[in-house]
């Protein structure tokens, strides 16, 4: 028996890894999509097993679920169905991860962390021959690979903000000389990333472990100084205001759109009621889904109030740092367009799992 449980704990976690990888290639990207979906559901069916059948739901997840029912009827009326498809699934494959790593804490909680790492690792070797040759692996504005001079935003720095975050963490609980390369390539392609939202992410996560009085130490000191420098860096080559004319568009359509036009379809609103700035993406999680679902759209308000006000209230000190992560994607889903990226996606909900508290199963 131990070695089957062996094999197929052996099986998801590679299944996990590949998901990761081919989830931040692209949004784009069907198979990753279903690999995710695939895999959710098998950890789902290894946690039901696990647990012959007494799963423990964690706080907000019934909301979730009247979420996920809104989302799949938002199909009927959507402009563009394969977009909405997209979105359910996704989010779907996110639930199955959430409820999956919340039962089996103590696996997930000293490996989710590996996960992350070789994901950014993988990326990051794929940047460096891109950054080097000027080659594109892979040409995609929602990808983890491209690597292109002459943008102004990269999405790399986002994910690595969640290794810095753990860089960070791991440097408090015992400073270890192999984890400052690690913290090094993290600082490096934050700068070069020029993404404000990721610097962003970055001060929200170290911020909340500085308010759960974790002692911040000269590292944290040194990161927090230098996120706003970054910062500005960043804002000189692009414009504060002019570059967010989403949430006008976002509030225009839900005026004319009451009931949504369906999740993925903003830039339906985004053509309609202007003829510059048009884009595909609300770079705002919260208003995405507003536009998406419209007045339904409150159920997932009330589902992310719900399980944030749950982990600020969690005395629990064992998922600490996944909380942080939590709330530095959060921050970056609120002012980006990384939640169209499943890894991101799925991160944030197996972070979700591991930050609010729960009952202690043996696995």
């Amino acid at each position: 028996m131990l070695k089957i449980k062996i094999i197929q704990r052996t099986i998801i976690y590679i299944l996990l890894i590949l998901s990761l990888v081919l989830g931040g290639m692209t949004n784009h990207l069907r198979f990753a999509e279903m690999l995710g979906f695939i895999t959710g559901i098998l950890l789902f069916l290894y946690t039901w097993n696990f647990t012959k059948g007494e799963i423990l739901l964690p706080k907000g997840f019934k909301l979730f679920v009247v979420f996920l029912v809104l989302l799949f009827l938002n199909v009927l009326w959507s402009g563009h169905k394969a977009s909405t498809r997209e979105y359910f699934v996704n989010f779907v494959t996110s639930g199955l991860l959430w409820i999956s790593v919340f039962n089996l804490r103590q696996f997930f909680l000293p490996r989710i962390d590996k996960l992350i790492v070789v994901a950014g690792v993988f990326f990051s070797v794929f940047f460096f021959i891109s950054y080097f040759s000027g080659i594109n692996v892979i040409d995609n504005g929602w990808s983890f690979f491209s690597y292109n001079p002459a943008s102004n935003h990269m999405h790399l720095g986002d994910l690595w903000v969640i290794i810095a975050i753990l860089c960070v963490y791991w440097l408090k609980q015992k400073f270890r000389w192999r984890i400052l390369p690690l913290l090094g390539i993290s600082i490096f392609l934050l700068a070069i990333s020029l993404s404000r939202s990721a610097y962003l992410a970055l001060g929200v996560g170290l911020f909340y472990l500085y308010f759960q009085k974790v002692k911040p130490g000269w590292i944290v000191k040194i990161s927090i100084l230098i996120i706003p420098v970054l910062f500005i860096f960043a804002s000189f080559s692009k414009s504060i205001f002019s570059a967010r004319p989403y949430f006008i568009q976002g509030l225009q359509g839900i005026i004319n759109r009451p009931f949504g036009v369906g999740m993925g379809n903003f830039f339906e609103i985004s053509r309609r009621y202007f003829e510059t700035k048009l884009t595909t993406i609300a770079h705002n999680l919260i208003l995405e889904v507003f536009v998406g679902m419209g007045i339904f759209g409150l159920v997932f308000v009330g589902w992310l109030t719900s399980i944030v006000v749950d982990i600020i209230r969690s005395k629990g000190k064992s998922g600490l740092v996944y909380a942080g992560i939590f709330f530095a994607i959060l921050a970056n889903f609120m002012f980006d367009t990384t939640y169209t990226i499943p890894t991101m996606l799925w991160i944030w909900f197996m972070s979700l799992g591991l930050a609010q508290p729960s009952k202690e199963i043996k696995t």
